[in-house]
């Protein structure tokens, strides 16, 4: 974590114990945002002089899968819902 991101869970937890467990969970987030923004950075590449892109409509279309397979293996979002 960032000496920024370590900063602003202290103030937001001032005065309570932040267990290695709350640090975990925070460790967890931040790969998985990491991965939510590395993801989009893929699919939002500018096109290439020449007109085309890097990804297919394809590739990116399950790099998002793969990134959303997270929220519905959770149970934030159902298939069904996440599909339409």
């Amino acid at each position: 974590m960032s000496d920024e991101g370590t900063n602003i869970v202290k103030r937001y937890f001032k005065g309570c114990e932040i267990t290695q467990e709350i640090w975990d969970y925070i460790k967890e987030l931040e790969d998985k945002n990491s991965k939510y923004e590395e993801t989009l950075n893929l699919i939002a590449a500018p096109m290439r002089p020449d007109g085309t892109f890097n990804r297919s409509r394809e590739a990116c279309q399950k790099l998002a899968e793969e990134v959303l397979k997270v929220k519905t293996a959770k149970g934030s979002a159902s298939d069904e819902g996440a599909s339409k």
